[in-house]
């Protein structure tokens, strides 16, 4: 029980912290990099708490580093070239005269996100033991959806530097199949995550940290707030694409 009770209070600690920064920069978007960092360290923190590291562990460890960095890195390009999330811009404007109190809430909704999809993290250190034939392959399938995940985002951000503020839509590469695939294959990571320690009893907590992700992804942060900001920005063009563009399975588009 206890890497639990450190990630919570590392999750609500980074999402506190970074909240002061927002309240300083007046940029919520930054609670995408508070979400990422309280990961990381939660990931660290469970590793280092383990007494008996093993091949196991170590692998883990890699692949959850692995996942930060894509989006470290990610998040680091959008803000150097002035790409940022405007879905927060449409929050700001929806929380209107309680922004300070409504964002206060959001980062700890987040902190409390990050904090559930740590269980992926408790359940990989203290219950999986050794690398055997499931961890293998959870490790490969990791690589491989990561890959094409990392491939969404430079599709993305190729067609945005030539695009920028442009009514068209990329319906070129992994985004001719689907108008998600960034979600799409994060969700598979996080699948892997659960599949690597699948060998205990345990492991329904990391397929529940899925599910719940899968569920912000459906129903609340992801598709409908990226889709309404999208109709809103792209208009027809936009329209055009869901008639004939899976939302995330990856399918063949409709003529």
């Amino acid at each position: 029980m206890i890497p639990i009770i450190y990630n919570l209070l590392i999750a609500m600690a980074i999402l506190s912290a970074f909240f002061i920064i927002y309240l300083k920069r007046q940029d919520p978007s930054i609670v995408d990099v508070a979400f990422t960092t309280s990961l990381i360290v939660m990931s660290i923190s469970t590793y280092y708490l383990i007494d008996h590291k093993t091949a196991a562990t170590h692998l883990f460890l890699l692949m959850s580093l692995l996942w930060g960095a894509r989006l470290v890195i990610l998040l680091i390009k959008r803000y150097q070239l002035g790409q940022k999330d405007r879905r927060y811009d449409e929050l700001k404007s929806a929380f209107e005269d309680q922004q300070i109190k409504k964002f206060f809430f959001f980062f700890l909704f987040q902190g409390l996100a990050a904090f559930f999809l740590s269980f992926n993290f408790v359940v990989a250190y203290s219950y999986v033991s050794e690398v055997g034939f499931i961890q293998i392959l959870a490790f490969v399938l990791f690589v491989l959806f990561l890959g094409l995940e990392i491939l969404a985002d430079y599709q993305m951000f190729q067609y945005r530097k030539v695009h920028h503020a442009k009514p068209g839509v990329l319906r070129e590469g992994l985004w001719k199949y689907s108008r998600h695939p960034n979600y799409f294959f994060e969700v598979l990571v996080w699948c892997s995550f659960a599949l690597f320690s699948t060998t205990g009893y345990h492991a329904i907590m990391g397929w529940l940290a899925v599910g719940l992700l899968t569920y912000f992804i459906f129903r609340v942060t992801g598709i409908p707030a990226t889709e309404e900001l999208m109709l809103k920005t792209k208009g027809e063009a936009y329209k055009q694409y869901q008639r004939t563009t899976s939302s995330f399975f990856p399918w063949f588009p409709k003529s």
